[in-house]
């Protein structure tokens, strides 16, 4: 690369319908914000050119990158594929299920069958036939499940033989390096996730050197192990992230400070740039909020003393930022972490609301209150249909639990007719967030699923509401509990609850 890559990294493998329109608009604000590079993560979300062309799909086109390149030369349009871990979208279709390491599980094909290679090499000639950029990523992160079936551990244990061998680098290498030169053989410039190079650090001699390895390290500096892949030879790519995936919104404070040492680590170290990822804008993620932080971090990494706060400020969003900015501190459930927000799980992704009021018992305390009313204050506090959206989905989430909560009370009195009142108040919860939905659609993208996550949670919450009618009575001869009978998978007359006792059951 000549210039120093300066690049972010946007999500549109979950669920996102980035159209032709919504691109060129991101290419605009990258330019504005001092970016070289937009990183398109797609995973299954392209329109390859082996697979039918759907004519429902809303996908991105080779068409489509083609005139965003033409547009926006200053910008470097670069494929993000994934080809072992993360191809889920491709193993959940009809004809690859058979690919997968292990059946209707996990995210990882087998890297032990040839079809995933095969898979693989079309997934590659078909973004580098559309897209003209020098890079062209390929994945290979968080490929957890390495030996798992029993071909592949087999191999493992093969390998394992030899003095001092990590099979599962091995298997890894085998695997990857082969991909790696295949995109050297098109002219173009390969690219590859750091975090399994790192985790099996075997595998750091045999990668080929021309490589360049995006080093994400989204909770600490990424001096260590950037130095780690520097000394191995590569070329290294230092990438902070946004922390959004681990909120209802934001957490802007952690993300400034990740972002603020993948700078200072990319100029002291003199790596080849910095990409900063943004992922799952799905869940009502409401990228559309995000950007005013993209564009900030934009101007820092080139070299501009810019705060994010200005940039809310800059669009009148100031008021509604400082109070999103209380709602970690207000609630546990809101908390920064590590892993994928547990409300937006139990709330929307696991097609059973009820997990949020059973697992999440702060937000039906004065904790979850103190949120909702900072909330709906920054509902009120903005005339931007999709600000207010990004505070109000919480907010429903909370008063679900709260009406949860007063159903189950009323279940305990055996006053049946007013629990069915707090459960209607549950199903018209998912009626405004499905309207919600179409909100997201008309922002700057939106997922797609969110609004039948919405429906199934609303179907879900009718059956509930059968339940209760048809024996919630004790014409069982037992009364089961509300948590069981709100559960997907109660079933009468099996009152110990079989598929929780047993685990083996949920295989």
């Amino acid at each position: 690369m000549k210039v120093p890559l300066k690049m972010w990294s946007i999500d549109v493998a979950r669920e996102q319908p980035v159209t032709r329109l919504n691109l060129a608009n991101l290419c605009r604000l990258s330019l504005e914000s001092g970016y070289n590079a937009i990183g398109l993560y797609l995973e299954h979300r392209f329109q390859y050119d082996f697979l039918p062309k759907n004519p429902f799909s809303d996908l991105l086109s080779a068409d489509d990158i083609k005139k965003a390149e033409k547009e926006f030369p200053e910008i470097q349009i670069i494929p993000m594929i994934n080809v072992l871990g993360h191809t889920e979208g491709f193993l959940r279709m009809e004809g690859y299920q058979s690919l997968s390491e292990e059946p209707f599980k996990g995210l990882q094909a087998c890297p032990s069958q040839p079809g995933s290679a095969q898979l693989a090499k079309r997934i590659i000639d078909s973004v580098a036939s559309a897209f003209h950029s020098e890079l062209i990523h390929i994945g290979g992160d968080e490929t957890a499940a390495l030996g798992v079936c029993p071909q592949c551990s087999a191999k493992v244990a093969d390998f394992e033989k030899g003095p001092d061998c990590d099979g599962k680098a091995k298997l890894y290498s085998d695997y990857h390096n082969p991909l790696l030169e295949y995109v050297k053989s098109l002219g173009r410039t390969p690219a590859i996730w750091g975090d399994m190079l790192l985790e099996h650090p075997q595998s750091l001699a045999s990668v080929p050197k021309e490589t360049v390895v995006f080093d994400w390290q989204y909770f600490e500096s990424p001096l260590k192990t950037s130095t780690v892949l520097l000394e191995a030879g590569l070329r290294v790519v230092t990438c902070p992230t946004i922390h959004a995936y681990n909120a209802s919104w934001l957490h802007l404070d952690q993300s400034q400070s990740n972002v603020s040492a993948h700078i200072e680590v990319s100029r002291q170290i003199k790596t080849e740039g910095i990409c900063l990822t943004t992922w799952e804008p799905g869940l009502m993620g409401m990228m559309e909020t995000w950007i005013p932080a993209i564009l900030a971090f934009g101007k820092q990494i080139s070299g501009e003393k810019r705060k994010v706060d200005d940039e809310y400020i800059a669009i009148d969003q100031g008021e509604w930022l400082t109070l999103m900015k209380q709602i970690p501190e207000a609630a546990p459930s809101f908390a920064y972490s590590g892993t994928r927000s547990s409300v937006k799980c139990r709330f929307l992704l696991y097609s059973n609301p009820f997990l949020l009021w059973l697992r999440n018992k702060d937000l039906i305390e004065q904790h979850g209150e103190t949120a909702r009313q900072l909330l709906l204050q920054a509902e009120t506090s903005t005339t931007h249909p999709v600000y207010r959206a990004t505070s109000a989905w919480p907010r429903l989430a909370i008063e679900f639990c709260q009406h949860a909560n007063a159903a189950s009370l009323h279940y305990a009195n055996s006053n049946l007719g007013q629990c069915q009142n707090e459960l209607q108040v549950c199903r018209q919860t998912f009626e405004a967030l499905e309207r919600m939905t179409t909100i997201q659609h008309q922002g700057l993208m939106g997922s797609e699923a969110d609004t039948w996550r919405c429906r199934n949670a609303r179907s879900h919450i009718e059956k509930v509401m059968k339940n209760i009618r048809d024996f919630g009575d004790g014409s069982l001869g037992y009364r089961p509990s509300f948590e069981h009978l709100s559960h997907p998978k109660f079933v009468p007359h099996d009152q110990g609850a079989w598929w929780l006792v047993n685990s083996w059951a949920n295989e």
